[in-house]
């Protein structure tokens, strides 16, 4: 009774707690080390409580923890082996076991004549037999796990780690391959294929959109333009559109919904040369959305093409980039460099055009109208590119005083450009700035002509700043 209430009390509270932390192994050890350990005793000291105690160790310990870990062998063995083989393990080899340490026992009474020495014999036989088997149960630990892994890998057993107690078998599950799973694996397979299927159908849906994209039939191509979701692969095709009046607008929403992704696809088109200009002019207003590295260095290479259009939207574009984030770095030497270039080409530009002696005199002058309107613009593109690398706002505002009616406004914008102007961009851009302030083409207000000269007067109060 007491040794079937320790073997409930230690299969209860001590077998699960010692299988998590020493594996199966180790359990299974416990049992012909504790046998040895009580057994010695019972050798050295022969007395009726020492043989009591090494039986009843026998009984508890193997009931309970050596049972716990002796089970959890035939994990890795397939169901329809397992029935025939623990069978024969269990009563065959179980049976024989007893038979073969019976027949022992008897022939150490037979040998020995005094009791006392039988049975410390006996005690000190089963002392060695412990330890024997302590080094067995390494080799069976050594082909459990073996087996266990070979198993897993095979697919012939699918284990998931909350059905694990032991150390052991959590251990060689993390070790083989991360815990393979035959049905997870077959899932995975399926879950390809299907991936696979949706690739073809997507494929096929590419196909459909660009189709209707080339074709000649308005309706069609808005079809295709008004979706929400678009391939990467239509890009090119929908750039293209952009070019086209009467799909301009939606080709531009949906390109503009694409994001940065396609941002080097836009660079490209819009430096093409054989691109319509219709195309390449619209593209900085999509570029001007994308504040990554690639569409500035994009714009500001279009601040180097040879259509003016493109180089004064590029401009625009970087500035409405730079207002939306003051900290964007921008290539300083650069933005100059097109600063100067725009002036020379201004210079030659009206320098080398002349009217012929042929043209009549109204002619003559709405033409010099729309010179003048074309200059205008060229101005503004270089005081553009300056408020990128100079103060932005006193920038603009000096362009605004240069076309007031106040002579001290104008004179005072003058005063501001002429200090924080490179000597170089000075030296060609001054005479348009005098022309400018001299033809007064644009009259403000009284109100805000003092509003703005008193702005003005501030930025040149502000030394420090100037200077820097």
């Amino acid at each position: 009774m007491v040794t079937a209430l320790l073997t409930f009390l230690m299969q209860a509270g001590v077998a699960k707690p010692l299988l998590e932390k020493i594996g199966l192994g180790g359990t299974m050890a416990v049992l012909p080390l504790a046998v040895a350990v009580s057994a010695g005793f019972g050798a050295v000291w022969t007395h009726l409580w020492t043989a009591t105690v090494a039986r009843g160790t026998q009984t508890v310990v193997s009931g309970s923890l050596f049972r716990s870990g002796y089970e959890l062998l035939y994990t890795p063995i397939a169901p329809i082996k397992k029935r025939a083989t623990k069978a024969l393990i269990d009563i065959a080899c179980n049976r024989i076991g007893y038979g073969l340490g019976s027949v022992l026992v008897m022939v150490i009474i037979a040998m020995v004549a005094s009791p006392d020495a039988a049975i410390s014999w006996v005690m000190f036989s089963a002392t060695l037999t412990a330890l024997a088997s302590v080094w067995m149960i390494r080799g069976l630990h050594s082909g459990y796990v073996d087996e266990l892994a070979t198993s897993l890998r095979a697919g012939s057993l699918v284990l998931r780690s909350d059905e694990i107690v032991d150390a052991t078998t959590l251990h060689t599950l993390a070790q083989t391959a991360g815990g393979l799973d035959r049905q997870r694996i077959l899932d995975r397979v399926a879950e390809v294929r299907g991936r696979g299927d949706e690739k073809q159908h997507s494929a096929d849906q590419i196909i459909d959109q660009l189709t209707k994209l080339r074709s000649d039939d308005p309706e069609q191509v808005s079809s295709v333009l008004v979706q929400r979701s678009l391939s990467p692969h239509l890009t090119s095709h929908m750039i293209e559109l952009l070019g086209d009046d009467r799909y301009a607008r939606d080709a531009y929403g949906a390109l503009e919904k694409m994001g940065a992704k396609i941002t080097g696809q836009l660079v490209d088109a819009m430096l093409r040369v054989e691109s319509p200009s219709a195309l390449r002019r619209r593209l900085p207003r999509l570029l001007r959305k994308h504040s990554n590295p690639q569409a500035i260095r994009g714009l500001c290479e279009g601040l180097r093409d040879e259509e003016f259009d493109v180089r004064y939207r590029c401009g625009h574009a970087l500035a409405d980039l730079q207002s939306c984030n003051p900290n964007l770095d921008l290539p300083r030497d650069e933005i100059m460099l097109a600063v100067e270039r725009e002036m020379a080409a201004d210079d030659t530009q009206w320098q080398n055009r002349r009217l012929g002696e042929e043209v009549a005199a109204e002619l003559r002058s709405e033409i010099d109208a729309l010179l003048e309107s074309k200059r205008d613009r060229n101005l503004q593109h270089v005081f553009t590119l300056l408020s990128l690398v100079l103060d932005g706002d006193a920038i603009v505002l000096s362009l605004r005083a240069l076309s007031s009616e106040n002579d001290n406004l104008r004179g005072t914008s003058l005063e501001y450009l002429h200090n924080v102007l490179p000597e170089r961009v000075r030296d060609s851009l001054w005479p348009r700035l005098t022309e400018r302030s001299e033809r007064q083409s644009m009259p403000a207000a009284k109100d805000s002509s003092e509003e703005l000269l008193r702005t003005m007067q501030s930025i040149m109060g502000d030394r420090d700043r100037l200077g820097k």
